[in-house]
């Protein structure tokens, strides 16, 4: 077997062979369909996936930290609508990718990748001396999940920020501020908002500013301000005014961190950046959990010892019964059909590489919490003839009831190693249209927002990006799941019929 196109062509002939009449028609006429559009050469696409994504993720950290904890300054400015624009022109570089590529399906995508992970030294009919780690796949969900996390977030957060000071801090601010702890002398407006918690207390309180050369009765100035308690006259209240020009009048309140805050420019109040902080917390202990796991899978197999099960399987579908969940997939072998809980998508892989003969490998004695499927399952993993492999997993009944049709006597190459299959690594391709379309109108408005203009209706904006974006990529998925759960309908229909 030399090269990924013979590896795939060996492997596909041999498995319409081997089957019965049924399943070897089904298999021609699926194999006749590939053999008319053969897969595109996604390795560019596959290659400038990764740039890409890395360097939209970190222009949106960028964006993130400078909008988040830099005062107004024009450095703030300069970074965030730079952050804006490189997340732009990367979503215009994966749009570009996608149409130099011909704008392949789902399938003709996923065929490209099942021959990129094909290994030219694999042997057909030997397993692999070694399993190549997830490192590459472990990454890719990596930056899945938090270019997910940055993408929905980015413009809510800088919808409800203000990019510029306006209105009486930002006349403070011209008229150089200061901030001094001074005595309420009256209170009046006062209103009581109760909530679980107790009360929230919203009062106009009125203080003398000192005069900027200490002499002299200084200047009556009122504000409001929001207290945890009901503000009383003699209260102390920390107040921004400028002493040089004290008519501009004051801003107050009973922290000094919430007046800061409103004099110094930052985008956003503590109470919103507490809200984006804690999901990113989560996402952070969510990555953690998922590395953790990941690594599970990697225990075994990995290098394999010999004392392994092994069984001789071919791919014929991923249709098991059931009307909802994920479903397995199904190989054939001369035991019968074995339920692979694989952790690439069953539909996807059984579509793109049906027929594809290989190896189930597992021992009862390891990984035997399953990895990611566990903790009631046997960790395995299906090592393609081709070269490359799927982890997943086995349910204990099916590994002992397989375990004594076990091949005996297999023969390991020592000169190779099986490659990782990712169906998802091609995401720039894959990416369902609509979604793509959506991310351009996202590109546009993230860079409106970053510009620093007070623009009227921001916080709209930036609600309707964020949410709209959700909804619509929940609506997309959604609809991408019911096409293939009509798929495995109609393909488990014909099986029965067949």
């Amino acid at each position: 077997m030399n090269g990924n196109g013979n590896g795939n062509g060996n492997s596909n002939s041999s498995g319409r062979g081997s089957g019965s009449g049924n399943e070897s028609g089904n298999e021609s006429e699926y194999v006749m369909v590939n053999e008319s559009q053969p897969p595109p050469a996604t390795d560019k696409a596959v290659r400038l996936g990764g740039p890409i994504g890395w360097t939209a993720v970190a222009a949106l950290l960028l964006l993130f930290a400078a909008w988040l904890f830099l005062q107004a300054s024009l450095l703030r400015n300069v970074l965030v609508l730079v952050a804006a624009l490189i997340a732009a022109c990367c979503t215009a570089c994966g749009m570009l990718v996608r149409r130099n590529a011909g704008r392949p399906d789902r399938p003709a995508v996923h065929r490209g990748l099942i021959q990129a992970a094909a290994v030219p030294a694999a042997r057909a009919g030997a397993l692999p001396g070694r399993l190549a780690g997830l490192g590459s796949w472990r990454r890719r969900e990596a930056l899945s999940a938090v270019a997910g996390f940055l993408v929905a977030l980015a413009p809510l957060a800088l919808g409800v920020g203000s990019p510029v000071l306006e209105g009486k801090a930002a006349d403070l601010v011209a008229a150089g501020h200061v901030v001094r702890e001074l005595r309420v002398e009256s209170v009046r407006n006062v209103e009581e908002d109760e909530h679980k918690n107790g009360s929230t207390y919203f009062c106009t309180s009125t203080v003398t500013l000192p005069p900027a050369d200490g002499n002299g009765p200084g200047t009556r100035a009122e504000f409001r301000s929001e207290w945890a308690d009901e503000c009383t006259a003699g209260a102390r209240a920390f107040v921004a005014y400028a002493p040089e020009e004290p008519q501009l009048g004051a801003i107050g309140d009973n922290e000094r961190a919430l007046v800061e805050r409103q004099v110094n420019g930052r985008a956003l109040s503590n109470w919103w950046t507490g809200i984006f902080a804690l999901p990113a917390l989560g996402l952070v202990a969510t990555l953690i959990g998922f590395a953790a796991t990941a690594r599970r899978d990697e225990r075994y197999p990995r290098e394999l010892r010999g004392d392994e099960s092994v069984l001789r399987v071919r791919i014929t579908g991923g249709f098991a019964s059931g009307d909802n969940g994920a479903r397995p997939l199904l190989l054939a072998s001369d035991a019968g059909t074995v339920e692979f809980h694989s952790h690439a998508p069953a539909v996807s892989l059984a579509r793109a590489a049906m027929g594809v003969q290989g190896f189930l490998v597992w021992h009862p004695e390891r990984n035997h919490t399953g990895g990611r499927k566990g903790p009631n399952r046997i960790g395995a993993a299906f090592v393609s003839d081709d070269g490359w492999y799927v982890h997943g997993a086995l349910d204990p009944e099916a590994s002992q009831a397989q375990g004594s049709a076990g091949v005996q006597g297999t023969a390991v190459d020592a000169a190779y190693e099986a490659r990782p299959l990712d169906l998802d690594a091609g995401w720039v391709l894959s990416l369902p249209p609509r979604l793509a379309q959506a991310l351009a109108v996202w590109a546009g408005l993230l860079v409106l927002l970053a510009l620093p203009l007070a623009l009227p209706g921001r916080v709209v904006l930036g609600i309707v990006g964020s949410a709209g974006l959700l909804v619509f990529g929940t609506v997309v998925g959604m609809m991408r799941s019911d096409a293939d759960e009509k798929e495995q309908r109609v393909r488990a229909g014909g099986a029965a019929e067949g």
